[in-house]
């Protein structure tokens, strides 16, 4: 099969197979998120998929009540994660 058959034999698969989208960074972001994930062992491509997953399993109510508290849920979890630290007196090491 030669080069150009094999281009468009697989931009029909993932035509057929795959939704596309196109997301919009900052100069110079893309790189950054890029060598983040890969460094977690994940393209940038599979990094945002598992996100977003991630975010949409969080049952309603709990997105409501950090919004009761006037944050995200995100950032709610965040500050909770860090008062335990605290708490704890866990000191991550430094990479």
């Amino acid at each position: 099969m030669s080069q150009k058959k094999q281009f468009q034999y697989q931009n029909q698969f993932i035509a057929e197979k795959y939704d596309r989208f196109t997301a919009t960074f900052s100069a110079g972001k893309k790189a950054i998120y890029r060598e983040f994930a890969v460094s977690h062992g994940e393209s940038l491509n599979a990094y945002i998929n598992r996100l977003i997953a991630e975010d949409m399993s969080f049952p309603e109510w709990y997105r409501e009540f950090a919004e009761r508290h006037g944050e995200t849920l995100h950032v709610y979890i965040k500050r909770l994660i860090k008062e335990d630290m605290e708490k704890y007196h866990f000191i991550p090491e430094e990479k």
